[in-house]
């Protein structure tokens, strides 16, 4: 009976020392903590299954991580982030290599890529422009590729905002926006 090899391998598929041989080799790259067969070439599929090795049980990647996960970055946060839905009451446990935190989430905020429940584009564009603390070029840079993936425009995102008016940051948001 023949086996199927994940998308994405880690410690748990083969020894360290062996995926570090093969990445020597030209076999294997890194992804993250994981590697991948040099002949897996579409990045945002295999970055959300590196990320589904690392995230905690019901966890929805967010902001850095989904930035990266949708190639906007081009290399993963030192910590992933993470939310879990308010509604879920899932316990996390603490980890050095990521945080986790409790968000409210509304319908298509979250969609699914290789399997890993990733937020849109439209809900990583509201949390960065909610939740940065400094807005230059990279943050605005990030949002306007976010908008331009998810082939959405200001008004969308404008909306969005809007449908939860006392939501933290909600003002300071809506000001960003309007820059744009």
């Amino acid at each position: 009976m023949s086996r199927v090899v994940a998308s994405v391998l880690d410690s748990r598929d083969l020894p360290l020392a062996e995926l570090c041989a093969a990445r020597l080799d030209g076999e294997v790259y890194a992804v993250d903590d994981c590697f991948a067969a040099v002949d897996e070439v579409n990045a945002t599929m295999v970055r959300a299954a590196a990320v589904a090795r690392t995230a905690p049980h019901r966890a929805i990647a967010e902001l850095d991580t989904a930035l990266w996960i949708y190639s906007i970055v081009q290399h993963p946060p030192t910590r992933h982030r993470f939310c879990i839905n308010v509604a879920e009451r899932a316990r996390t446990p603490l980890s050095s290599r990521f945080t986790v935190r409790e968000c409210v989430m509304r319908p298509g905020d979250v969609v699914r890529i290789a399997g890993t429940p990733v937020t849109s584009p439209l809900r990583t564009a509201v949390d960065i422009l909610r939740t940065s603390a400094r807005f230059a070029g990279d943050e605005r840079w990030a949002v306007a590729e976010l908008l331009r993936l998810g082939e959405l425009g200001v008004d969308e995102c404008d909306a969005r905002l809007r449908v939860q008016p006392s939501a933290p940051g909600n003002r300071r948001a809506l000001e960003r926006l309007a820059s744009f």
